[in-house]
């Protein structure tokens, strides 16, 4: 039981911060996002570094954590409009590898749509979500400059994905002084965390198509003083 909390804390970071980030995606890829890495240098932006008062600092040595919020921003190409991307939380315990294709993936068929999930890898993963273009087609026209390229419109989309913890983070260190709190080491979470994505187009694009042009986010987590 949690006594005594105060206000909600929220500390905001941008998609670029993340340890390991990217902006596209290829058709029937996995892409990898890294939340956090405890330990690492940066490993642990999106959670709060330093002791103090203000919204993204924390005060003693645990805190109640109630989640993450990701609001993203999707553009996906004229001619690719019929691209399916699927997201899933992803953390990572010591000792298990990162969650690549053949890791996250029983590679039967090589298709992102079709491969079951390796459960024995990572039992605590959860689906996030899809995302596909509500607008199916914007191209428009015949040529462009006598050259045969069709014209279009890009699509982008907008979506909330939320990550609830609710339990206390416990920040270990290994000594007594509060000053020197390890803020990159909480003792009751995983190792690592990833979003896997996703994206799959179904008129035939191959593998080194970019079908998802840019990628665009903003974490946002929330946080109580115990």
């Amino acid at each position: 039981m949690v006594l005594g909390l105060e206000e909600t804390k929220y500390k905001t970071t941008p998609w670029s911060a993340l340890p390991l980030t990217a902006t596209t995606i290829n058709h029937n890829t996995v892409r990898l996002i890294k939340l956090w890495e405890q330990g690492s240098a940066g490993g642990m932006v999106i959670y709060p570094q330093a002791a103090g008062t203000v919204q993204d600092k924390v005060q003693g040595r645990e805190y109640y954590a109630q989640g993450v919020k990701i609001n993203m921003e999707f553009t996906f190409p004229f001619d690719r409009l019929d691209t399916v991307v699927k997201m899933w939380y992803v953390p990572v315990t010591t000792g298990i590898p990162d969650p690549e294709y053949n890791e996250f993936f029983r590679n039967t068929l090589g298709n992102v749509m079709m491969d079951p999930r390796n459960m024995n890898n990572y039992p605590r993963a959860k689906y996030l979500g899809t995302i596909r273009p509500r607008t199916r087609q914007t191209i428009f026209g015949t040529l462009l400059n006598g050259n045969g390229i069709l014209g279009g419109r890009d699509v982008t989309e907008m979506k909330t994905f939320y990550i609830p913890f609710n339990k206390n983070f416990k920040l270990r260190s290994n000594v007594n002084s509060d000053s020197m709190i390890d803020y990159n080491d909480v003792s009751n979470l995983a190792e690592k965390a990833f979003i896997v994505m996703t994206a799959y187009n179904e008129q035939g694009a191959a593998i080194t198509d970019t079908v998802v042009t840019n990628m665009e986010g903003v974490l946002t987590f929330s946080f109580k003083d115990p």
